[in-house]
C-alpha cells in the first residue's frame, strides 16, 4: 500500500501539497469544477494538461473525480447525461489516467442529508421497480471503463446494496472506494472489507469520527489517531485481506494533512513488519 492525496484544489495546489507530504500520488477531483452538460466532460484538453503538469511534477494522477451524475442519470431519466458520463470514462482511457473515483448515489436521498431510521437506506432499493435502470447505468459505466481500459471505484457508504450491485453486474472494471464513513450508516467499517474483498477495493479512504448521535450530523470528524475508529485494525484489515492499492486521508483540511499522511506512512510501516516477521494479529 502506498499514500495518496485526493483534492479539489487547482493542480498547482495539489502539486505543493503532494510535496510537502512527501506524497508520490494524487487524485484530482473537479466536483464543483465542471458540470455534466450532456457532452464529454470536461474538456479533454484541459484535462491532459492537468495530467501534464502532475507528470512534470513527479507525482502520479492515480485517479479523477468527475461530478456526481443527477438521480436523473442513475434511473435512465437522461440519456444524454448517461452518454456524457460514458464518455468521460473513454477520455480517461485516451489520457491513460488509470481510474475514476465515483460517488454515484450523492443526489439520492439517503442518510447523509437526514436520520430517518423508518427509512432505506437510499430512496430507490434492490427489488423495487426502478432499479433495473440503476443496474442498467452502471452496466453502462462498467462497459465504457473496460473497454478504455480504466477502473471505476464507487463510493457508497450503503455497502449490502453496493455488494449487490457488484455481483448483479459482475464486471471487473467495476470496484469501489472503501470508506471508513461506513460507520455513519452503522455499518461495521472492518466486516465490509472481507465481504467486498481486495479484487474488488480499488481504492481505499482513511477517515475517523466520533458518535455524538444518530445519522451525518450526529457524527463528528477527527484526527486519524483520534475517534471511535481503530484505525491500526482498519490497516490491518486492508493488508490482511489482500489490498495493495492507495490509501488516502478524507477530510484533513490542509492543515491536518500533514499530520494524517505522516500517522498513516507510520501505520502502513508497523503492519507491513509485522507482516514480514509473521506477527499479523487477526482484525
Amino acid at each position: 500500500m502506498d499514500i495518496a492525496i485526493q483534492s479539489d484544489q487547482d493542480v498547482e495546489t495539489i502539486v505543493r501539497l503532494c510535496r510537502e507530504t512527501g506524497v508520490k500520488h494524487a487524485l484530482w477531483s473537479l466536483r464543483g469544477r465542471v458540470e455534466v452538460r450532456g457532452e464529454p466532460m470536461p474538456d479533454e484538453a484541459e484535462l491532459a494538461r492537468g495530467r501534464d503538469a502532475f507528470r512534470n511534477a513527479g507525482i502520479r494522477l492515480a485517479a479523477l473525480i468527475p461530478p456526481a451524475p443527477s438521480r436523473e442519470a442513475v434511473l435512465g431519466e437522461n440519456e444524454s447525461e448517461t452518454h456524457a458520463c460514458a464518455g468521460f470514462l473513454r477520455e480517461l482511457g485516451r489520457l491513460n489516467v488509470p481510474m475514476a473515483l465515483c460517488y454515484p448515489f450523492d443526489r439520492f436521498l439517503n442518510y447523509k442529508v437526514r436520520y430517518a431510521p423508518d427509512q432505506p437506506p437510499l430512496e430507490v432499493m434492490p427489488g423495487q421497480p426502478r432499479w433495473p435502470a440503476v443496474l442498467e447505468f452502471f452496466e453502462r459505466m462498467a462497459a465504457a471503463a473496460r473497454e478504455a481500459g480504466v477502473r471505476l471505484a464507487n463510493h457508497v457508504f450503503a455497502t449490502p446494496v453496493m455488494k449487490g450491485i457488484l455481483d448483479a453486474v459482475a464486471n471487473p472494471a467495476l470496484g469501489v472506494v472503501y470508506c471508513t464513513g461506513a460507520y455513519i450508516f452503522g455499518h461495521d467499517p472492518y466486516a465490509g472489507i472481507r465481504l467486498y474483498g481486495a479484487d474488488r477495493i480499488f481504492l481505499a479512504h482513511a477517515r475517523n469520527l466520533a458518535r455524538r448521535g444518530p445519522g451525518r450530523a450526529g457524527h463528528v470528524e477527527t484526527p486519524l489517531p483520534d475517534g471511535d475508529l481503530d484505525m491500526p485494525r482498519y490497516v490491518r484489515a486492508l493488508r490482511e485481506a489482500g489490498y495493495d492499492g492507495l490509501l488516502i486521508p478524507e477530510h484533513a483540511g490542509e492543515a491536518g494533512l500533514a499530520e494524517s499522511v505522516s500517522y498513516l506512512r507510520t501505520l502502513l510501516a508497523r503492519t507491513a513488519r509485522a507482516a514480514r516477521t509473521g506477527g499479523r494479529s487477526r482484525p
